[in-house]
């Protein structure tokens, strides 16, 4: 697994799956679950991160055998701050004030 700087990969039980190597084992032959949660760091910056995961079969004869190697883009964009919605529907009620000031 490789992933941009910032992003992180956890799971329901494990807050960051590959904080201290870039590979961890999901289970035994084909009884394996992985569904990770991904977060970005407070101080990560707006863009796109983008992780590689790629599922290896390290049981010695296995029929299962090596997958690709999946990217995943995510996308992060600043949320508004609730002083920026109160300014927008502000300036949308004085608009409705004028407009309706003015058909008259």
């Amino acid at each position: 697994m490789s992933a941009s700087a910032g992003f992180h990969i956890g799971s329901g039980s494990v807050l960051d799956l590959f904080a201290g190597s870039d590979t961890i084992s999901l289970g035994a032959a084909d009884a394996f679950e992985f569904d990770p949660v991904f977060w970005t760091a407070d101080a990560a910056g707006q863009g796109t991160y983008s992780p590689m995961f790629r599922l290896l079969d390290l049981t010695a004869g296995s029929q299962i055998g090596s997958s690709g190697q999946f990217n995943v883009d995510f996308a992060v964009a600043a949320i508004p701050e609730p002083s920026t919605w109160y300014m927008l529907l502000s300036g949308l009620g004085l608009l409705g004030v004028v407009v309706r000031r003015r058909v008259k």
